[in-house]
C-alpha cells in the first residue's frame, strides 16, 4: 500500500483502524512478545534497541502519513492499534508512552 492510500485509509477509519491492520498488529505483536519479555526479565531499559520500538515506530509513521499530529487523533489511533495487537495491561502505557515520542520527535523535524 502507497504512503497516500494508507493515509487516505487511515483516516477514513479514524478513530478505529482500517480493515486488516488489526490483524497485522495482532501477528506483529506475538512476533515480537518473546523479545520483549527476555528483555523485561533482564531488566534491560527502555531505549532505542528496545524490541517495542519495533511496534511502536511504523505506527508513528502511519499516523503522521495520516496527520494524526494532534494529541486526540494520537492517542485513539494508538488506543486503537494497542487494543487490536492484544498489548497486555502491564504494557500499554509504555507502548503509547513510546509511540507519543516517536511521534513527536519524527514530527517536529
Amino acid at each position: 500500500m502507497d504512503t497516500e492510500t494508507m493515509a487516505i485509509a487511515l483516516q477514513d477509519a479514524w478513530p478505529g483502524l482500517p480493515s486488516g491492520l488489526g490483524e497485522v498488529l495482532k501477528k506483529e505483536w506475538d512476533a515480537l512478545t518473546p523479545r520483549i519479555e527476555a528483555v523485561e526479565m533482564a531488566g534491560v531499559p527502555e531505549g532505542e534497541a528496545h524490541p517495542i520500538n519495533e511496534f511502536t515506530m511504523p505506527l508513528a509513521n502511519m499516523a503522521r502519513t495520516a496527520g494524526f499530529h494532534h494529541d486526540a487523533q494520537g492517542k485513539e489511533f494508538i488506543a486503537a492499534a494497542i487494543d487490536a495487537a492484544g498489548v497486555p495491561a502491564h504494557l500499554r502505557s509504555t507502548v503509547s508512552t513510546t509511540f507519543a515520542v516517536q511521534l513527536l520527535s519524527r514530527g517536529s523535524e
